[in-house]
């Protein structure tokens, strides 16, 4: 393990990577030329990292609010998880607005979907509402989901800002079977495969919703734990990092157990 950027004190610079500040780093996604971008939600901002070591503001003034605009002008309020499309659209959670923004390759911000209200409601742009906007992955379809914590479900915008509910029935328990009678505990984070299916970690278990729309655990179960073994023999505690690796192995951040 080595300090990639960075100085270990909370604040905020932009700069060389090793003199550089950051105040709460949570999201974290590379581009196809190997710029490192991270939701500094500390610091209300998108913060990148360039191949060579830079670290500069990609998106917000670090002021909190919402403003839609110009990279440097925009605000955002929580910036939590983030993901790009084919396009190189970025898209963020904005957990503290209770909605999803873009930033298109040419710097604007954009609210694409949420009411800005901690609610639940399926529909189009603003008309639509979120709980608790956590982790996001994007399909080949450049359709965005979102794990909507506090609502227990997967939630899927599409292109244009439409969100319907992709999986989960809103009750808290770990329910395997097709995703509109499925039932999850906390989702927070998200990935997709190269075959479209989509894992989950969900509090203390890892969901996976296949290309048929049927969700099973992985592994883990409904409790906490901490031990390594297979299925639900193995334990977790939180999980709000997830990924793939090009070998198709799942990757998870067990935060309470401060564990990889």
């Amino acid at each position: 393990v080595t300090v990639y950027a960075g100085a270990g004190e909370r604040g905020f610079k932009d700069g060389p990577a090793a003199a550089a500040l950051f105040s709460e780093v949570i999201g974290i996604v590379c581009d196809s030329l190997g710029n490192v971008y991270v939701a500094d939600s500390g610091n209300r901002r998108i913060r990148k990292i360039s191949p060579d070591g830079i670290v500069s503001t990609y998106a917000g003034n670090g002021e909190e609010g919402s403003t839609d605009g110009k990279s440097g002008e925009a605000r955002f309020y929580a910036p939590n998880y983030l993901a790009f499309d084919r396009h190189k659209n970025l898209y963020v959670s904005d957990i503290g607005n209770f909605v999803l923004r873009k930033i298109s390759a040419d710097g604007m911000v954009t609210t694409l979907a949420g009411s800005g209200v901690s609610q639940y409601h399926d529909g189009q742009g603003k008309n639509s509402s979120f709980g608790k906007p956590q982790g996001i992955a994007v399909d080949a379809q450049d359709n965005v989901f979102l794990c909507d914590a506090t609502n227990r479900r997967i939630r899927k915008i599409t292109p244009d800002g439409t969100v319907t509910s992709y999986a989960g029935d809103g009750e808290s328990r770990l329910i395997d079977g097709p995703a509109s009678t499925a039932s999850f505990l906390d989702p927070e984070s998200i990935a997709i495969d190269d075959a479209g299916n989509m894992f989950i970690g969900d509090a203390y278990a890892v969901r996976v919703i296949n290309t048929s729309g049927t969700v099973s655990t992985l592994a883990g179960s409904d409790h906490t734990g901490s031990t390594n073994g297979t299925g639900a023999a193995a334990g977790f505690s939180g999980l709000p990092g997830i990924g793939i690796d090009l070998c198709g192995n799942i990757y998870v951040a067990d935060y309470f157990n401060t564990k990889m």
